[in-house]
C-alpha cells in the first residue's frame, strides 16, 4: 500500500509513509510535538508516526550548507515559505510541483526572491521537477 498524505495546517508538521503498492490516502493527526498518527482514509487503521518541524530543526542545528529532497505532494507552494527563514547560506532543494505551469511559477518566483537560481530538471504531465541552489 502507496500512502499519500494530506496536509495538516500546519504542513511541514507532516510527514509521508510508502507501504508496497496499492494506492490509499491518509491524513496525520497531530498529538503532541514529537508525536502523531497516521490514519487512512478507507479504514479505521492507525500507525503512530514520529513528526518533526523541519524550520526549528534547522534553526536548532545551524548547518553551514543543505542537500534537501523535498517531496511533499504538491503542497510546496505552503510549505516552502515557512522553511527560507531556517535554511543555511548554501542549499541545494530537489523538489517537484504537481499542478503544471501555474504552480512550477509560483514556486520558482518563490525560490528566487529569496536568492535562489532555479532549474527545471523534467516534466512529465502536470508534473514539474525542479532544482534551487544558493550559494
Amino acid at each position: 500500500m502507496r500512502w499519500t498524505s494530506k496536509w495538516c495546517r500546519r504542513p511541514y508538521r507532516c510527514v509521508k509513509a510508502k507501504q508496497h503498492s496499492e494506492v490509499a490516502s491518509a491524513t496525520v493527526e497531530k498529538s503532541s510535538a514529537v508525536n502523531g498518527s497516521l490514519r487512512a482514509q478507507d479504514a479505521n487503521r492507525y500507525y503512530r508516526v514520529r513528526l518533526i518541524d523541519l524550520p526549528a530543526l534547522l534553526r536548532q542545528r545551524q548547518p553551514k550548507r543543505l542537500l534537501l529532497k523535498l517531496d511533499v505532494e504538491g503542497e510546496e507552494k505552503h510549505i516552502i515559505p515557512a522553511l527560507f527563514d531556517a535554511l543555511p547560506r548554501g542549499a541545494a532543494i530537489f523538489f517537484e510541483t504537481h499542478h503544471g505551469e501555474a504552480e512550477w511559477d509560483i514556486v520558482k518566483q518563490l525560490f528566487a526572491y529569496n536568492g535562489f537560481a532555479v532549474e527545471r530538471r523534467r516534466s512529465v504531465d502536470r508534473f514539474i521537477d525542479g532544482f534551487a541552489l544558493r550559494h
